[in-house]
């Protein structure tokens, strides 16, 4: 329940001359546009049309969406693997002396406008380390507003102070504290509060990309018009209809590595006012992917059986969980804390009771974060059924003292009205399994604002519930989030009250450990002693949230991450989209 730098100058004309005849000679993506009396092969997606390109105040996923298109980011997820990849960063390291990591950068990487007269996308000059410090320094920039702002912070040196001004009474003076630093047009610095290794899975998010402080200085506010703004990224804006449709372009000075293998050369994305709208768009080809559920497909089937086999279960990233509180009985004893996680069976709650909008979660980082382990390792019983093991359950409810349930406390399950459901299927677990009437589960709804304010750590004994819903969607994709931030640890929000071990210990060194192989061994380590059969369990993960997509037969992506937020890794069948087309 937790979720100024001067304009760049060119020392003379030479300079410019010989970096654009470079890009001519070999700096084109590998997708080739196609000539301007051919039909581009294009995608179009169901989407927000609202044009919030500007990457420090991105927030929500459709303007992450434009963040991936138009800038480049340092480092880089895999699309296929989700492992630490190069992007415009081509090696980094960390001194933890000084708790600074440097990122050398690449040369080849510029800043393009669309020509409004002509279409032309022109480059106008490299992406420079100084851009970057621009990027950085407006994410600590409180008149911004922005939501990352205290997540940067929190590990760059100097943001706080700035980060925690009057927006109306700022001093741009301020962000010149902010410790990120040029030390040539290649090479970056960035200081941090302390030893965070984590922080580079945290340079993937939009809010410390670079941005072209000359076109900001001119243009303030208004720098990412259409009009006016510079990307760099694999994709260009090129039209813009608010409320209605946005046209984007294939970036043809993005050097070859560094485009994606797909064959999309436009995205166009449009709006629809609702479901029914969206659907019918979909079936008359218009849109090639949009969100849908079995029962949206109902009334189509009859006409289109193929409908099933166009539908595409794809993995969220919100991780829902049942908490302890380990404050006060029972659930201060970890026998009941496992008890009550090997009791709730995840895939009949999944498939029966969510429609399939979910999977079954015995351990806590999901898929797609760096130090995830795979879905179906670590934790309690590692077949199908995935952290559901009933045998278990009432052995350690008996060493708990409650043999059979008896003379088991009646407790609380306070949760929004939403949650209602779940704590019905969490009575019928405990009855069925543990043998304790439903009524030793109290289940109490309110509105979201009071729960938060009853699970808080600071709430009184006698209002604290012992359990609650938990639930956490990341805000960078690293284990760190999941294990320290999302308040699992004993030092973070630390809700469940829970005490300090040395499991916490042990993700304190994860966070300072360089060597990447090692660190992902030590978040494998720490999730097996929270959720494995000797495990803490301050809480219990319970199901990954999920959804699924309709997707057009012409249309392939090799991951469904790719899929849903990679443009230049789908690739589309041209002669099949626009047969389909012309016959509807």
């Amino acid at each position: 329940m937790w979720t100024r730098r001067q304009p760049h100058l060119f020392r003379n004309r030479l300079v410019v001359w010989l970096w654009i005849i470079s890009l001519v000679l070999g700096g084109r993506g590998a997708v080739t546009l196609a000539q301007p009396d051919a039909e581009p092969v294009t995608l179009h997606v169901l989407g927000d049309p609202a044009f919030d390109a500007d990457p420090q105040a991105a927030a929500t996923g459709s303007q992450f969406q434009l963040a991936g298109a138009f800038f480049l980011s340092l480092i880089d997820f895999d699309p296929v693997t989700r492992q630490i990849a190069p992007r415009l960063a081509t090696a980094w390291a960390f001194d933890d002396t000084t708790n600074t990591w440097t990122f050398s950068l690449r040369a080849d990487v510029s800043w393009v406008r669309r020509e409004t007269e002509t279409g032309a996308i022109v480059p106008l000059r490299p992406v420079v380390a100084a851009d970057f410090v621009t990027g950085i320094r407006r994410a600590c920039d409180p008149r911004l507003g922005n939501y990352y702002r205290t997540i940067v912070a929190s590990a760059v040196a100097g943001c706080q102070v700035p980060a925690e001004a009057d927006p109306l009474t700022f001093d741009p003076a301020l962000l010149e504290q902010v410790e990120v630093r040029a030390v040539d047009d290649t090479t970056l610095t960035i200081t941090l509060t302390g030893p965070r290794v984590y922080f580079l899975s945290m340079t993937w998010l939009p809010a410390l990309r670079a941005v072209p402080g000359e076109v900001i200085e001119q243009y303030g506010a208004d720098w990412a018009t259409l009009e006016h703004i510079l990307t760099n990224g694999p994709f260009v804006a090129s039209l813009s209809i608010p409320e209605v449709r946005l046209e984007f372009e294939r970036n043809p000075w993005l050097p070859a590595d560094l485009a994606g293998p797909g064959n999309v050369e436009r995205v166009v994305l449009v709006n629809a006012p609702d479901t029914t709208t969206a659907m019918l768009l979909y079936l008359d080809g218009e849109i090639d992917r949009i969100p849908a559920s079995r029962e949206d497909l109902h009334p189509y089937l009859p006409d289109d059986p193929g409908l099933l086999d166009q539908l595409v279960l794809v993995a969220g990233e919100v991780v829902w969980s049942l908490a302890f509180d380990q404050g006060q009985p029972p659930f201060d004893d970890v026998h009941v804390r496992r008890a009550f996680s090997a009791v709730i069976d995840r895939e009949a709650y999944v498939t029966d009771i969510l429609p399939g909008a979910g999977v079954p979660m015995m351990h806590w980082v999901p898929p797609g974060a760096f130090g995830a382990s795979p879905i179906d390792q670590v934790g309690i019983d590692q077949g199908p059924s995935r952290g559901f093991d009933p045998d278990f359950a009432r052995a350690e409810l008996a060493l708990a003292g409650y043999p059979d349930c008896q003379g088991f406390p009646e407790v609380t399950y306070a949760t929004f009205p939403e949650g209602q459901i779940f704590g019905e299927f969490l009575q019928g677990m405990i009855q069925t399994h543990l043998g304790c009437p439903m009524e030793v589960l109290r289940i109490e709804a309110y509105e979201f604002v009071t729960l938060l304010e009853l699970i808080s750590k600071d709430s009184p004994g006698e209002q604290h519930p012992e359990l609650w819903p938990a639930g956490w969607g990341p805000d960078y994709p690293d284990a760190n989030n999941w294990l320290y931030d999302a308040g699992l640890h004993c030092e973070s929000t630390n809700d469940m009250r829970a005490a300090c071990t040395a499991w916490d210990d042990l993700v304190l060194a994860a966070q300072t450990e360089i060597d990447l192989d090692r660190r992902a061994a030590m978040y494998r380590e720490a999730e097996e002693l929270m959720f494995g059969y000797a495990g803490e369990f301050r809480i219990a993960p319970i199901f990954l949230s999920a959804g699924s997509v309709l997707v057009k037969p012409w249309v392939s992506a090799p991951s469904d991450y790719a899929l849903l937020n990679r443009w230049d890794w789908i690739t589309v069948d041209p002669v099949l989209q626009q047969a389909a087309r012309a016959a509807s």
